[in-house]
């Protein structure tokens, strides 16, 4: 019989506090309601989300939302502390983890996950409650079902499934052919999705217009391909009472245009509508509640451009931001020590808005520890961005020491000591001059001009991005991870300089500043060796995109680091990890060589040479699918999160805590629930 383990939902997970009662406390009446109207447009898409993660999310959300609203805490709670663990336990952490990843598949590492009990199990806990039962029928073959490995992860077929594209055999090769069609008409695909039906090709569109019909734009491979309006118009019509009941409370003018815009976007489909809303958004410095919302990030698509949808609503964090504030305001000190010459920046670096964050409440496919959004490179490059740390989410769960069992023994207890210390400059250095740095060579930025080729010394530049290329378009499915490569090389990179840690207050003995930097690579190339179950070696391909990031790290740094990083395999099945911390200058050096590549092609608009080096880091052979098999064995327990809940009484609406005390699995399940539940009443 074939072993299921891999896809057995995740068990002894930790749950994160958020800690929402203090950043709760400090807001005013008005403030309170502006960002209870926000948490509920925010779940009111939660459907949305669940949809597009997969074709039987929907069923199964109906079914496990049902099962909170029916049963109590008191029926439940006992079985949390029962040992050995229970049907029911197993339940309701496979419900969390259902609702934290907004569906049925992980979103790192895009793998179907079941329960850890039986189907007979599960209908024995429901036994007697008639609609349960039925609601339960309707999902459970789909929940359980493994038997086509197609199912078994998300991506094109046949080495996966998705439900960005219908029907299951779609191709990767239409879904460039329609695509090349919607760019030439000048349609946006963030938030669209493909059907390829018997006579036609349709492109639906998220918003609150309908037009079922829809329009004939070209034609595919015989068939016309119609673009039509009005998915997901049910769910965006609530989203919008909420935005627009928000906008009472709004702080400010800004604040007011900017949901405006949203509104727009939501209710015409219109993907200019939403870069209107992020450009005020960037532009609304400081504010006290923060927020954003859309269709965001395009992890889950396989072709890398369609967007899952997402909403964030925040309070910040104004003594942690001061910081973050005089790293962006030192930037100008911090963009020279990066290894390519000033050419390869942008005219104008616009230094975006950094703050910490307090997430009162996320909808959305997980929960990030930093973020540098929009990811419009229009927006970017003229009026900005704005980047923030999610200080709540980084410290939500202490670190583990069993997180540090395969690095060499001499620095495992430096690792414990010093692994929440580097987080701050890690996220920070991420986002800003990760994300945040980097030229798109135009054709007027190249011709007439000497450029320095920085891959062939005494040669220039020739190659630019075209006219109305994005980045995701230009470099599809390999855009996230080539771009997450690039933020996290460097941060690292630049946690070599004291310029950086100066700015960190990081001590200033020699020895400290050592240490800080091993830990921070041990950090890194350590994550990469916990996520190498992110690949699928039946698919040849890495199921999400920060993995691949940090897998191509720790080659490089094997490659070009001169001996100063090594990974060994032992016969009795353990994995070693050693990084010399007497030779830290060649991990610098190796750092180097790859940051200098990677933003040699990304600005130079050379995608297939980007695609081929990078292959090279990320592709596995004999040894490093025996890594891997080692590596999967290691429990993967990635936190769940408590937050903050709306509550609403005929007379009043306010943000509250949904626990003081310590989370358990329950309340991070009825988080959630309870928020969506209020989102549609």
């Amino acid at each position: 019989m074939e072993n299921i383990d891999p896809y057995l939902t995740s068990t002894g997970f930790p749950v994160g506090d958020l800690k929402v009662q203090k950043p709760i406390s400090y807001l005013s009446e008005k403030e309170m309601k502006y960002a209870a109207y926000l948490i509920m447009a925010s779940w009111a898409g939660f459907p949305m989300l669940v949809d597009q993660t997969s074709r039987e999310g929907l069923s199964i959300h109906e079914f496990l939302y049902a099962f909170f609203n029916t049963f109590s805490k008191e029926d439940l709670i006992p079985s949390l502390s029962v040992e050995p663990r229970t049907p029911l336990f197993y339940f309701i952490e496979y419900s969390i983890q259902f609702f934290f990843n907004s569906g049925n598949y992980l979103s790192f590492g895009d793998t179907k996950f079941i329960p850890r009990c039986s189907k007979e199990e599960i209908r024995e806990i429901v036994k007697g409650k008639p609609i349960l039962e039925e609601l339960l029928e309707k999902c459970i073959e789909s929940i359980y079902d493994l038997t086509n490995p197609q199912v078994r992860q998300q991506g094109f077929a046949p080495n996966g499934i998705t439900n960005y594209y219908e029907p299951v055999d779609f191709t990767l090769e239409e879904a460039q052919g329609i695509d090349n069609i919607l760019q030439s008409v000048g349609v946006h695909v963030e938030n669209t999705k493909i059907i390829r039906h018997n006579d036609k090709y349709e492109v639906l569109i998220a918003s609150i217009d309908e037009d079922p019909i829809g329009k004939n734009i070209g034609i595919y491979k015989d068939k016309p391909v119609f673009v039509t309006k009005g998915r997901f118009s049910k769910y965006l019509k609530v989203i919008v009472e909420h935005l627009k009941n928000a906008i009472v409370y709004a702080a400010n003018p800004k604040q007011v245009e900017m949901l405006e815009q949203l509104i727009q976007h939501y209710e015409t489909g219109s993907i200019e509508k939403h870069m209107k809303f992020s450009e005020i958004w960037v532009t609304d410095v400081d504010p006290v509640i923060e927020m954003y919302h859309g269709f965001i990030e395009s992890y889950h698509d396989p072709k890398g451009v369609r967007c899952s949808y997402e909403g964030m609503v925040a309070c910040v964090d104004k003594k942690e931001s001061e910081c973050l504030h005089n790293f962006v305001t030192q930037s100008s000190k911090i963009l020279p020590l990066l290894p390519y010459p000033k050419e390869y920046e942008r005219g104008t670096f616009n230094p975006p808005s950094y703050n910490a964050l307090n997430i009162l409440s996320m909808c959305s496919d997980g929960m990030p520890i930093g973020i540098n959004i929009p990811n419009y490179d229009s927006i970017r490059m003229s009026v900005g961005f704005k980047n923030v740390t999610l200080n709540n989410v980084m410290n939500g769960v202490p670190p583990s020491p069993k997180a540090a069992s395969m690095i060499h023994p001499s620095a495992r207890e430096l690792f414990t000591k010093l692994s929440e210390e580097i987080m701050s400059l890690s996220v920070a250095a991420h986002e800003l001059y990760g994300h945040g740095t980097g030229k798109l060579f135009k054709k007027a930025d190249v011709e007439g001009k000497q450029i320095p080729d920085l891959l062939f010394p005494g040669q220039f530049v020739r190659t630019y991005w075209p006219e109305g290329i994005s980045y995701d378009m230009g470099f599809g499915s390999l855009s996230q991870a080539f771009e997450e490569c690039r933020a996290e090389t460097t941060s690292l990179y630049l946690t070599f300089f004291d310029e950086v840690l100066d700015i960190f207050d990081v001590p200033k003995d020699t020895q400290h500043r050592k240490d800080y930097a091993l830990v921070s690579v041990y950090h890194m190339l350590l994550s990469s060796l916990r996520s190498m179950y992110c690949y699928s070696p039946e698919a040849r391909q890495w199921k999400q995109a920060h993995a691949s990031a940090r897998f191509a790290i720790l080659r490089a740094l094997i490659i070009w680091g001169e001996g100063s990083v090594k990974v060994t395999k032992y016969d009795d099945d353990r994995i070693e990890l050693f990084v010399d911390p007497n030779n830290l200058e060649g991990v610098k050096n190796g750092l180097k060589i790859l940051l200098t590549h990677l933003n040699y092609y990304k600005s130079t608009y050379q995608p297939d040479q980007a695609r081929e080096f990078f292959s090279a880091l990320t592709s596995f052979d004999a040894f490093w699918l025996d890594v891997k098999r080692i590596s999967d064995k290691e429990p993967k327990r990635r936190a769940v999160y408590c937050g903050a809940v709306v509550e609403k009484t005929q007379n009043d609406i306010k943000v509250v805590p949904f626990t003081n005390e310590t989370p358990t699995i329950f309340d991070a399940v009825m988080s959630i629930v309870s928020n969506i539940k209020v989102a549609n009443e």
